[in-house]
């Protein structure tokens, strides 16, 4: 679709828009940690549904549509089903390997 400019323009502002809030969210990723996950999510969320939605708010559904609902159900479904707090903090090391003795 990159014959398409705004079928290219919408799909390349949602992924800048998605990978610029990653290093600001609070996540175990984050860097400066300035977002909170349940906002990143909610981002996340919003941004699919108007990525799935774009090709008929901006009429070139006629040419492309498919990558675009595509990657924003996924978007919005990876958003619902991404838990908001961080699993690392909770987590309690396993020793797998039986250690003899020292």
């Amino acid at each position: 679709f990159s014959d398409v400019a705004v079928a290219r323009n919408v799909m390349s502002a949602c992924g800048i828009l998605v990978l610029a809030m990653s290093p600001f969210t609070n996540y175990e990723g984050g860097i400066v940690k300035k977002i909170a996950m349940s906002t990143h999510l909610w981002a996340d969320l919003f941004v699919g549904l108007f990525l799935a939605a774009s090709p008929w708010l901006f009429f070139f559904h006629d040419n492309v549509y498919l990558p675009h609902v595509a990657l924003g159900l996924f978007s919005v479904v990876v958003s619902l089903l991404t838990v908001d707090t961080s699993q690392v903090k909770h987590h309690i090391p396993i020793d797998f390997v039986e250690r003899g003795p020292r």
